[in-house]
């Protein structure tokens, strides 16, 4: 039987975004007079969350109207000042080089794990096309039926991996992980993980500066938010990375660039427009230049293409 951890994720990920459009000033004052705690063992747990999102970053005015609340006569109830204290003189290690802890970031460091599983990925054929990735998401499915979020160890034991199964797994984690280690097997393996900033993305819950981690045949490991309120710009600047990778083993003028812009920018967007999902998704891609082939995928835990299309069809 598969439980979820006490804190309702979704709803706190929702009201970590309505306060974010608020502001702080407002924002503070809005969150202590109608923050309701979802259930008695939870809501200490709960009411950190969001406060640790909202002050995500060095540079957060949240920290300020945070402290600035504590100093006022009567604040807030002694239990939530305590709380408030706690995450504010204490915060989560800040980002180090080429990364940064979003307020996403916060809400997965903040989970506790249910149980413990172990993904083996022998085969390199589960994280590409056909019969072997099937077998790859049936594991992930067989995951799922344990309480969540697991204390997931990912061992690769074959020497290539492919972007398809690293996005979707990427997904499935950001929704369903505690804590993620990868362990692998070959040194190939281990360099292309590290190289692509997936490693960095699963174990550590940071946003890293995934241009930082292009290659010439590679697109690195890139989180969509749903959340992210510079949508139209992020789209765009991922769409023109891939279009980038495009160009590096072939030749195409400049009304073929911004056609293959739009097209990878529409894929994108799905996972903002359609998903309908508050965990991240994850864009990533590989050229293969003998195949003269461009592996691109998108992917999310959202309700998927084919009820999105009922959905619409339906309205």
């Amino acid at each position: 039987m598969r439980k979820h951890c006490i804190v309702d994720e979704s709803a706190l990920r929702r009201r970590i975004s309505e306060l974010r459009e608020i502001g702080p000033r407002r924002g503070v004052a809005e969150f202590l007079k109608t923050f309701v705690f979802d259930a008695p063992e939870g809501d200490s747990r709960a009411a950190e969350t969001v406060i640790r999102a909202l002050c995500a970053g060095r540079s957060s005015s949240w920290n300020g109207v945070f402290r600035k609340r504590l100093k006022k006569k009567s604040p807030c109830p002694a239990r939530m000042q305590a709380i408030i204290k706690e995450c504010l003189d204490n915060p989560l290690s800040e980002s180090i080089q080429d990364c940064r802890i979003a307020s996403t970031d916060v809400v997965s460091r903040m989970r506790e794990p249910a149980s413990t599983g172990t993904l083996e990925i022998y085969d390199k054929g589960e994280l590409a096309f056909g019969p072997a990735c099937r077998e790859f998401l049936a594991k992930l499915h067989d995951l799922e039926r344990q309480e969540t979020p697991i204390d997931l160890t990912v061992h690769f034991k074959s020497e290539i991996v492919y972007v398809h199964g690293l996005a979707l797994l990427a997904a499935w984690c950001d929704r369903f992980a505690a804590r993620v280690t990868l362990k692998a097997n070959h040194a190939k393996t281990q360099r292309y993980l590290e190289e692509t900033g997936y490693r960095r993305a699963l174990e550590d819950h940071v946003a890293i500066d995934e241009a930082v981690y292009d290659g010439v045949h590679v697109v690195a490991l890139t989180r969509i938010d749903p959340e992210d309120q510079r949508a139209a710009n992020r789209i765009e600047i991922v769409a023109g990375r891939i279009v980038d990778l495009f160009g590096r083993h072939m030749k195409i003028d400049n009304l073929q660039r911004e056609a293959l812009i739009v097209t990878f920018a529409e894929l994108v967007e799905n996972v903002y427009r359609h998903a309908k999902s508050r965990y991240l998704g994850y864009v990533m891609a590989q050229a293969f230049p003998k195949a003269r082939r461009l592996h691109i995928v998108v992917a999310d835990t959202g309700i998927g293409i084919q009820r999105s299309f009922r959905e619409s069809e339906t309205q």
